[in-house]
């Protein structure tokens, strides 16, 4: 089945099979890995890290129509989770196909949305959930109060590809500030490829291109933006990437194959709208006129490392915008998801996340 006809989660009879083999060799594939996680030096917990070895195991045996099958979709996942902890089910329908999905209640005073990860392909994960949650949570123990918080339900590969994700996004941003949520009072969180969704949008506010996606008319900056391991480079040489004893969440082959195939029908004259690292110098220059605070991440042992190191030294640091990055020791891919894996409420979180918190605070407090 070509990828331009293929559905979400549509699988061949040989990729059933395939699928129902790759569940019965997880067990024997943990217990045969189990000494070299027990002997390897542990910053997070040995549970933690037989989680980050099955992830890794998944993404390299399956297909990403088996991947899809695997993790469900974003509506079902938001559901579940908020009844799970208590929240209404509050979705709003955008035009274009997307959907603001409500985090527990909904506060249009000060706005944190989350565009989740996943190659394009794949849909938002309970621990991303989690994530936010955790963060907004000890927010108002700290005494931000008031802060709303929503999902971004964007549409999916192999249906939907480039500009559609961008173009979701506009449109949720201008429902937002429509309703009279102040530019200054916007933030938005984006891990890996939800990241490079944001960095999308950033890309047509600075240089407006109506094919692409509506005009969202700013009259101050935003907020700011997080990201979280973003996806800056669809097919790199760097050393981070190409080295072959990465301990990663998945392999180079894996994700370029996701990244290219997302790419694969959008016409190179665009690449810098969907490609970050490929930008001119100068590019994002006026960043500051649309963005007050960028805060960037990234683990030291990921693939995407010196991509993002690059990328944002490049064209983040030079500009007038209050720029961060952190680069987390000892850790991997979109890591601070992980610290609210089996959680919204961690005993215990790595060194990064807490960063996040603060500067979510003084980014909010400023307000």
């Amino acid at each position: 089945m070509s990828q331009q006809n293929a559905k979400y989660g549509s699988m061949t009879m040989k990729e059933s099979l395939s699928l129902a083999l790759t569940g019965l060799s997880l067990p024997l594939y943990t217990l045969l890995n189990l000494p070299k996680i027990l002997l390897k030096p542990s910053r997070q917990g040995v549970l933690r890290d037989i989680v980050l070895l099955l992830v890794k195991f998944l993404t390299r045996r399956t297909s990403t129509s088996q991947m899809q099958v695997i993790l469900g979709n974003t509506i079902s996942t938001y559901q579940k989770w908020s009844k799970r902890h208590g929240f209404p089910i509050l979705e709003e329908e955008l035009v274009d196909g997307g959907n603001l999905f409500w985090l527990g209640p909904k506060q249009t005073n000060k706005v944190i949305v989350y565009v989740h990860g996943g190659g394009f392909y794949f849909p938002v994960q309970d621990c991303g959930l989690n994530f936010c949650h955790y963060v907004r949570q000890t927010l108002v123990k700290s005494g931000v109060n008031d802060v709303g918080l929503a999902l971004l339900n964007y549409s999916l590969m192999p249906e939907a590809s480039f500009p559609i994700q961008l173009r979701q996004l506009a449109v949720a941003v201008d429902r937002l500030l429509a309703s009279g949520v102040a530019p200054r009072n916007l933030y938005l969180i984006g891990d890996s490829a939800g990241a490079n969704t944001i960095i999308q949008l950033i890309s047509n506010l600075l240089h407006p291109n109506d094919d692409l996606a509506p005009t969202v008319n700013l009259k101050e900056a935003i907020g700011g933006i997080y990201l979280m391991s973003p996806l800056v480079k669809f097919e790199s040489t760097k050393p981070s990437f190409v080295n072959p004893h990465a301990w990663d969440i998945f392999d180079r082959k894996t994700v370029t194959g996701w990244s290219t195939g997302y790419a694969a029908r959008a016409p190179d004259s665009l690449r810098s709208y969907f490609e970050p690292s490929s930008v001119p110098n100068g590019w994002f220059a006026d960043l500051s006129r649309v963005c007050s605070r960028v805060l960037v991440s990234a683990g030291s042992d990921e693939l995407f490392r010196d991509d993002i190191v690059e990328f944002f030294e490049t064209h983040l640091q030079p500009t007038k915008a209050d720029t961060r990055l952190e680069i987390q020791d000892g850790s991997v891919h979109d890591d601070p998801l992980y610290d609210c894996f089996f959680s919204a409420s961690p005993s215990k979180v790595g060194a990064l996340t807490p960063i996040i918190v603060d500067w979510f605070k003084a980014a909010l407090e400023q307000r």
